[in-house]
């Protein structure tokens, strides 16, 4: 597996550290290989070498339990989104072809990790003329 970088743990004394360190990474990777046939209980064995163990932790089943603990959000992929644009534009249509002037605008199918559009945009305030002409001022004494 190799040595560890100034004086930390490498190889297997690292996946065994992380192992107890990341009880709830562990119990996840645990559900990824019995499905397989595998388990945690036969690592450093034929059924599960140390190589074997690193491959599962470097690269995850994109279902399986450690991407969905790595990643809350997973199942939100490029076709979710894509759906969940195609409902926003129907919902959008909708209301403009409804024709009724009072009808409240539908909002956006909530997306994780996107905030909406009301809380992206910061507070701004009008900074008063003479601020901003001394503002201007300073500007152009600053050297080019």
């Amino acid at each position: 597996m190799g040595r560890g970088i100034q004086g930390d743990a490498g190889g297997i004394l690292s996946l065994l550290g992380y192992l107890e360190d990341e009880e709830e990474e562990a119990e996840a990777i645990q559900a990824d290989l019995l499905p397989m046939g595998r388990s945690l209980d036969f690592l450093g064995t034929a059924n599960l070498s140390w190589w074997d163990l690193k491959c599962c932790l470097k690269h995850p089943h994109p279902n399986g339990a450690l991407s969905r603990l790595r990643n809350p959000d997973h199942h939100w992929d490029l076709h979710a989104q894509l759906l969940a644009g195609i409902f926003d534009g129907v919902q959008g249509g909708n209301w403009q072809r409804g024709g009724d002037p009072k009808a409240k605008r539908p909002e956006q199918l909530p997306r994780p990790g996107v905030k909406p559009s009301g809380e992206n945009r910061k507070s701004t305030t009008a900074l008063p003329i003479d601020q901003l002409r001394a503002r201007l001022r300073m500007d152009e004494r600053l050297p080019t």
